[in-house]
């Protein structure tokens, strides 16, 4: 039998909270490879073809967790940034991060 717990005014099962917690983990994990993986495009060719498509895999994950996780999701980036201590590179995508907590992550 599963016991329920009230999460943000609803009822939700232990079990449904332990799945929602390893998919967070899991894209907490992908967000870092991403960006990751984006900056150390970057730091070779800043104009470059490969730094530009990370760009937009990056948009597009945040854009996705936008999606699924509404309010959320910029926890999850918040997670990805603390555990990186890189910057979120600038998108056409919509952001709540204020531009000066970017420049402040990125040393400027």
């Amino acid at each position: 039998m599963l016991t329920e717990m009230p999460v943000r005014g609803k009822r939700t099962t232990i079990m449904h909270l332990m799945q929602n917690a390893e998919t967070v983990s899991r894209l907490v994990a992908q967000g870092e490879s991403l960006l990751k993986s984006f900056h150390a495009e970057y730091d070779k060719d800043p104009a470059g073809c490969e730094a530009e498509f990370l760009r937009g895999d990056l948009a597009g994950w945040r854009d996705t967790l936008h999606t699924l996780y509404h309010d959320c999701a910029e926890e999850i980036v918040n997670r990805v940034l603390a555990k990186t201590c890189l910057a979120f590179p600038e998108t056409s995508v919509h952001s709540s991060v204020p531009r000066e907590a970017y420049l402040v992550i990125n040393g400027q």
